[in-house]
C-alpha cells in the first residue's frame, strides 16, 4: 500500500554512484552498486561524441568522470 506524503519532502542520497556501458547498439546504467539497473537498445546514425547530462527541477553536479573502452 502507498504511503500517503503528508508535509515533508522524500529523502533522497545526496551522492549517487552511476556506472554507464556503451557500445555500439546498447547503453547500460547501474546506479548504486547495481540497486537501480537500466538498459536501452539504440541505433544511432553518427559515432558517439559527447555525452550530455540533465536534470529536471533542479541543479547537479558531476564530482568525477572516468571514461574507458570496451
Amino acid at each position: 500500500m502507498w504511503q500517503k506524503r503528508v508535509g515533508r519532502k522524500i529523502l533522497v542520497p545526496q551522492k549517487f554512484d552511476f556506472r554507464i556501458f556503451v557500445d555500439k547498439c546498447s547503453v547500460e546504467i547501474f546506479l548504486n552498486g547495481g540497486k537501480v539497473a537500466m538498459t536501452n537498445l539504440v541505433f544511432p546514425t553518427e559515432p558517439y561524441t559527447q555525452w550530455e547530462f540533465f536534470g529536471e527541477g533542479g541543479t547537479f553536479e558531476v564530482e568525477a568522470a572516468e571514461v574507458y573502452g570496451i
